[in-house]
């Protein structure tokens, strides 16, 4: 199975990198070492999660603007359920032993569920920003960040950034506003 940030075999953009995490590395972060096991098993699938919730939402803003959903041959859509399909594989796989660790897996598998559901209506509409489900996609993606901003608070090494004052909440301020006129 290829790995969703595998490169593709044509294209004139390099790969990122792709970072390993080790038990020493979630030690060094200060994780217990009852859940050492638990963070590198889950840590693969925590990123496929962040990488698929960006994807989808370059969706709507490319289906805001009327532009291709299509880099590189293939559609955003598709490689976020990719990347979702590798975050269900790894985060189903991951055992948790300590209860900390179970509540960490509870967020990551209800952001998994979310980001699945938006998922599923943006790969069936054409354009989701015209759709009647672009709220509840807007929503759902919304509701599976918030889930992994939780666990970066349970566990250390699981880390997002604070969408709070970004671009996408700016304009879900101005689209509310517009929507009560």
């Amino acid at each position: 199975m290829t790995h969703f940030l595998d490169p593709p075999t044509t294209g004139v953009l390099p790969a990122s990198p792709i970072v390993q995490s080790t038990e020493t590395d979630f030690a060094d972060l200060g994780a217990p070492d009852r859940n050492l096991d638990y963070s590198v098993q889950v840590s693969p699938g925590f990123e496929a999660l962040k990488f698929a919730a960006s994807l989808l939402t370059g969706v709507l803003l490319l289906d805001l603007t009327g532009s291709d959903r299509t880099v590189r041959d293939r559609g955003l859509e598709s490689k976020a359920q990719d990347a979702l399909d590798e975050a269900r594989d790894q985060v189903f796989s991951a055992r948790p032993k300590s209860q900390l660790a179970r509540l960490h897996h509870d967020h990551i598998k209800l952001a998994l569920s979310h980001l699945e559901r938006a998922a599923y209506h943006v790969i069936r509409e054409a354009n989701v920003i015209v759709s009647t489900t672009s709220d509840e996609i807007f929503n759902l993606i919304n509701s599976a960040w918030d889930e992994l901003k939780k666990t970066s608070s349970l566990l250390p090494g699981f880390h997002t950034v604070d969408l709070a004052q970004s671009c996408c909440a700016f304009h879900d301020k101005q689209l509310s506003q517009a929507a009560k006129r």
